[in-house]
């Protein structure tokens, strides 16, 4: 816009000066009065123009400060309105640069007004909007800091409860609670708390403190989680709310963790109350010596005693620290060595639970007499709890243990469970079951363990490793291949018994080919067609053949019962169920369905393979029938779950995986260590699904129930 031009007065000439000093009568009255009038009036006009320049001006300053002061304030409000959008730390951190960038901004608009004027007229409103907008800035940067700060405080309680890694660490969850009443204080602080809102606020948080640590102690130590459930609940540490939660779950986990640990113990062969970190302590100590301290358990429940802490096999570092430490231990007073029988892993340390030292070593010494193997001598009263082997005790010469018979091991552990539970009688029946079905599922793994290694040890007797030569003694057997060395290891002694015949038929050399043993292979040859099941139940390492027809007849055997779906027992049960699999798109194996129809043969055949062990004969045709329609029914698939607990999701029980809790158990069954087997989650998955089999519908194929 034009500016209008700044006009000095001093300068304003209305008419040319007259310099003649001519009177004005010397114009005569009239026209001397008018030149008078005249002089006034250009005076006049001069000032008014002058003033009415001035006012135009000002005018023009004036606006121009205004525009350049609303927009000062529209663009500060976008500053502002994106500062007010940040929250919590982010705000705090960003005022000081809000500050500078609304200053800065004010500062940009201020210089570029055309003149001072201008410029004045715009400092003065800009400057007090700006202080405006920095207080409401400094409001909103404060009030952040003290949400943030609440915020964090509430955040570390959280973290308080949900960091209690170890509930038997008492120091640790002190300081939890300690750091958890720290933080209270600080948001009671910022948020202007009573101090009964405080205390209020600090018990809460205790509860919930404690029902975190008794619900983790439950997962692993069910019974002292609920020996601690009820003192907290005696002492005003748990809130009724909180007590009613923690204590459906700590009964559940008595019902299956509980029942879990009881089962898993006793068929192990330990006593029902000792824990898995206890039976840690025994690894790498010689089976004879522990033989004798379960057995001596199992004899006087009445005393209960576990190994103690580094009583099992040492390293030489660990007996090095315990050298180091002197004369004493807790409970204990001994004299350390640099040199221990637990090196070599023939010594165990055992402390009682329940009873004395004296009565826990008569137990040991009864226990050894009654089983053969001996002990060595006492260290005396200065260490009753120490036992060993004699240290020239040949271990391999020790007596076999008789196992313990299945109904032994279910009265063992009931009556632990009606000692720690005596008025929860499902407890007692969660744990008869769960120790019958791990007893089952223990016998079953050693038993397919068992099969493998018959088949591998039946192709080396015919000469199907090495460089084919027939094996005479077990020497030459073992040397065929490390894996059959490894197979006959695995067996027990009964078993090998039956090759050592063999062995020396081997010896003997080569059987020849004669009109009863041609008429004999043949017969099983059809055999392998006609009547596969048959077929497979033949020990065709010990028919009167010569080696190339029982090589034949084995490596035949073991093609059939190579996978699940050439298993001729499935390829007949398969045909017979396609009437079922038709509808459930599993009649054939295709791209879209080969998971699940794996699956299904896979089951189909562990079906068959249980219902035989069982009965002592192939399933019929309508046992078949019936274990299809069994599999196919649908069942409560308890691995789907959400916020809400279990989702209402049913799925075919043949493929249900296993939950991570009975992923857990199963994969810790003891039979998989024994067997030097870490197993894979397809074979947990199966373990679970004859499990869940046997549990629904027994030994037998039985009809089941049409689904509602």
């Amino acid at each position: 816009m034009p500016l209008v031009p700044t006009i000095d007065r001093s300068q304003v000439i209305a008419t040319p000066s007259l310099h003649e000093n001519t009177p004005v009568e010397a114009f005569g009255g009239a026209t001397a009065q008018a030149l008078e009038h005249l002089g006034s009036v250009a005076s006049h006009v001069g000032d008014e123009i002058y003033a009415r320049a001035r006012a135009m001006q000002d005018l023009q300053n004036d606006q121009e400060a205004s525009q350049a002061d609303a927009d000062y304030m529209m663009q500060s409000a976008k500053l502002h309105a994106d500062y007010g959008a940040l929250a919590g730390e982010a705000k705090v951190k960003a005022f000081p640069d809000y500050i500078a960038n609304v200053q800065k901004l004010r500062e940009d608009i201020g210089s570029g007004l055309s003149n001072p004027m201008a410029k004045k007229l715009y400092d003065r409103p800009s400057r007090s909007f700006m202080a405006r907008e920095i207080f409401n800035g400094a409001g909103q940067a404060a009030s952040a800091q003290k949400t943030a700060s609440f915020n964090t405080a509430t955040a570390r309680v959280d973290a308080f409860k949900s960091t209690i890694t170890n509930p038997q660490d008492d120091v640790g969850f002190e300081s939890r609670v300690q750091g958890t009443f720290g933080e209270l204080e600080k948001q009671a602080e910022i948020g202007g708390w009573s101090q009964d809102e405080l205390n209020n606020r600090k018990g809460q948080a205790l509860s919930k403190l404690w029902a975190s640590r008794i619900e983790l102690m439950s997962r692993t130590s069910p019974f002292q989680a609920q020996k601690v459930l009820e003192e907290a609940q005696a002492s005003g540490k748990l809130r009724e709310d909180d007590f009613k939660v923690v204590d459906a779950r700590v009964r559940s986990a008595m019902h299956t963790t509980g029942a879990r640990n009881i089962s898993e113990a006793v068929n192990s062969g330990w006593a029902p109350y000792m824990k898995q970190p206890e039976i840690d302590r025994a690894t790498g100590v010689e089976p004879a010596l522990l033989n004798i301290v379960k057995e001596a358990q199992r004899a006087h429940p009445e005393l209960q005693f576990t190994i103690g802490g580094q009583g099992g096999r040492r390293s030489q570092e660990e007996q090095d620290r315990l050298y180091a430490q002197g004369r004493t231990t807790p409970g204990r007073v001994v004299t350390w060595t640099r040199d221990s029988d637990h090196l070599r892993g023939i010594a165990i340390d055992l402390e009682p639970r329940v009873g004395t030292p004296e009565a826990v070593r008569s137990a040991m010494e009864e226990a050894s007499a009654k089983l053969g193997i001996p002990l060595g001598p006492s260290l005396g009263a200065k260490d009753l709890g120490h036992f060993a082997l004699p240290k020239d005790y040949n271990v391999a010469t020790a007596p076999k243990v008789p196992e313990e018979p299945l109904a032994s091991r279910v009265e063992r552990a009931s009556a632990w469970a009606r000692s720690v539970s005596p008025d929860d009688t499902t407890f007692d029946d969660y744990v008869r079951q769960r120790t019958t079905t791990e007893f089952s599922q223990g016998k079953q793994i050693k038993h397919d363990a068992e099969f493998r290694a018959q088949n591998t040890i039946d192709g080396a007797i015919v000469g199907n490793f090495g460089k084919g030569q027939l094996p005479t003694t077990i020497e030459e057997l073992k040397a065929s291949s490390p894996e059959v060395a490894a197979a006959w290891d695995s067996l027990d002694e009964s078993k090998q018994r039956k090759y050592l015949s063999y062995l020396a038929k081997n010896a003997k050399g080569e059987t020849g080919w004669t009109s009863e043993g041609l008429r004999r292979y043949q017969q099983l040859k059809g055999m392998a067609h006609g009547d596969p099941n048959e077929f497979l139940a033949v020990d065709a390492v010990g028919e009167n053949l010569p080696n190339s027809a029982k090589r034949e007849l084995i490596n035949l055997q073991q093609r059939l019962k190579a996978n699940a779906e050439g298993d001729p027992r499935v390829r007949q049960a398969m045909q017979l169920l396609l009437p079922l699999l038709g509808p459930a798109d599993l009649a054939r194996r295709t791209d879209g369905n080969k998971d699940q129809y794996d699956q299904f043969v896979g089951a189909l055949q562990d079906q068959i393979q249980d219902f035989t062990q069982q009965n002592k004969k192939a399933p019929k045709n309508d046992d078949i029938q019936k274990m299809g329609a069994q599999l196919l029914q649908e069942q409560a698939d308890t691995s789907k779950w959400s916020v809400f607990g279990l989702l209402n999701r049913k799925s075919p029980m043949y493929t249900i995986p296993a939950p991570d809790v009975d992923v857990t158990r199963i994969k810790n069954l003891p039979a998989w260590a024994e067997l030097g087997v870490t197993p894979t989650r397809q074979m947990i998955d199966r373990v679970y699904a004859r499990e869940q089999f046997q549990k629904l519908y027994g030994g037998a194929a039985k009809k089941p129930e049409v689904p509602h």
